[in-house]
């Protein structure tokens, strides 16, 4: 990762936890953030949501649990394949990158009383995609504070015009876009 333009990396950061259980000597390792590098210097640390946004703009989430919830009703999706393309274009004083994410899932566990009609597949869908948006804003705005091209923005526009560009919240703006289908329901019983 830190030979690319922005020369930002990043990597888990494993804490130890001392046992739960007094009888027992095994420690625990958990990965409780990320931390991110600039020309291999730690500046700072990105949380769950945030690294699971990065992660979505890097197309490196393939498969695995998602869960989403509203107010009336809360379900788990399993990812079964996820795909992005992120598109560069200047416009006026500003670089504009449009993310496009398609993602199929499968409907897995669900809190009980929740009917499957085509209305709330679509929720689910747009919850979906609300989560997967929201995601990836609080990375850009992390990256952003940070002054890290956390997503290696510039080495898209780098190789799309072959100038070099400067990660500058002023200068960037980001569109975001998320294709969710649902391909199976599962063993899910009404």
């Amino acid at each position: 990762m830190t030979n690319t333009k922005s020369k930002v990396g990043f990597a888990p950061f494993v804490e130890i936890k001392r046992p739960i259980a007094l009888s027992s000597e095994n420690y625990m390792f958990f990965v409780s953030k990320t931390a991110v590098f600039d020309n291999f210097k730690l500046i700072g640390y990105l949380n769950h949501n945030e690294t699971r946004g990065v992660l979505w703009v890097l197309n490196k989430i393939k498969s695995g649990i998602y869960p989403i919830e509203n107010k009336n009703w809360s379900i788990s999706l399993e990812l079964i394949h996820s795909s992005n393309k992120i598109l560069t274009k200047n416009a006026k004083n500003k670089v504009l990158f449009k993310i496009e994410i398609i993602s199929e899932v499968n409907l897995g566990e669900k809190e009980k009383g929740l009917q499957f009609t085509q209305k709330n597949i679509e929720e689910v869908k747009k919850e979906f995609s609300k989560s997967i948006s929201k995601d990836i804003n609080q990375a850009l705005k992390k990256s952003f504070e940070l002054r890290a091209d956390i997503p290696h923005f510039q080495d898209i526009y780098y190789i799309k015009y072959k100038k070099p560009l400067k990660f500058d919240k002023q200068r960037i703006a980001v569109s975001i876009t998320v294709k969710p289908f649902i391909r199976r329901f599962g063993m899910l019983k009404n």
